[in-house]
């Protein structure tokens, strides 16, 4: 039954920008409630995640939607309902430096069909303006054909140690 939803999910058409600002009839959405089912299992996975300032994300690749957690967007200084959950509103706060290295990485974990984790370091910028470093890990979890559908991942906020880090060669 999850399969089936899963691969329902890939066959929906695309969310509107305006929709997907919203959360309303985002497809990756109702897909994690359904995986994650009702109650507190659900909940208590959110929390966690919350609590630990790590950023999910959910990406369908062929349709261009995305799930981008509470977590992640506060990150950035953004509210949960401020921005449209499309990989596209959010690349443009990846440093445009930081890109290349972003893309090869994705890049390179599709090349391997996975075996290579997809991991990089990258600037974004912050609602305030300021730079947020993000450690950002995720896997290619689906395929059809052999090209990627499905991925998931983290932003995990590692600003405070590159803080430290910038400190400690400047003394």
């Amino acid at each position: 039954a999850l399969q089936a939803e899963r691969s329902s999910l890939l066959h929906r058409p695309p969310v509107s920008p305006a929709a997907a600002k919203q959360g309303a009839n985002n497809p990756i959405v109702g897909a994690h409630e359904a995986e994650l089912g009702s109650g507190t299992g659900k909940h208590a996975l959110w929390e966690i995640l919350d609590d630990a300032s790590l950023g999910f994300w959910d990406w369908n690749i062929p349709t261009e939607t995305e799930y981008v957690s509470p977590a992640l967007k506060r990150m950035l200084g953004q509210k949960d309902n401020e921005r449209s959950s499309t990989p596209w509103a959010w690349r443009h706060l990846v440093f445009k430096e930081d890109q290349p290295q972003l893309q090869a990485a994705f890049e390179q974990h599709v090349k391997s069909h996975g075996s290579d984790p997809y991991s990089c370091e990258i600037r974004m910028r912050h609602q305030d303006g300021s730079t947020v470093w993000v450690r950002r890990v995720g896997r290619v979890i689906e395929w059809t054909n052999g090209a990627p559908v499905r991925m998931v991942g983290l932003h995990i906020d590692v600003s405070q140690g590159k803080r430290a880090e910038q400190a400690l060669h400047e003394s």
